[in-house]
């Protein structure tokens, strides 16, 4: 029983140093890509979550790209469009910078 399970362990350390041999790349380390299965629940939900947000913006970004009438829009609608696409950066910088600014009401 005592080599048997000498012999997993040691099939494991072999494992273990392949696994390090394989993360890396040109003398660096670099992290391996987690799966869901290895996420704990606060991180599958903290995942869910940016994903939902990151949906919400572009989607916002590109009903409001839609609906905008062209001269309320810097530069063209398809620049924004595609630039609306570029996660998570493109749809804030759309708001920031896309739409032009409302002209301030007149003083009575």
């Amino acid at each position: 029983m005592d080599k048997l399970h000498t012999g997993k362990t040691k099939t494991n350390e072999v494992k273990t140093e392949v696994s390090e041999m394989k993360a890396t790349k040109h003398g660096r380390r670099f992290m391996r890509r987690r799966s869901w299965k290895d996420m704990s629940p606060v991180q599958k939900v903290g995942n869910v979550l940016i994903g939902a947000v990151e949906l919400v913006l572009v989607t916002l970004a590109l009903w409001d790209i839609s609906h905008r009438p062209d001269n309320e829009i810097n530069g063209k609608k398809r620049t924004w469009v595609m630039a609306s696409l570029i996660q998570p950066v493109g749809p804030i910088i759309y708001f920031i910078f896309g739409r032009k600014k409302a002209a301030a009401p007149a003083a009575a």
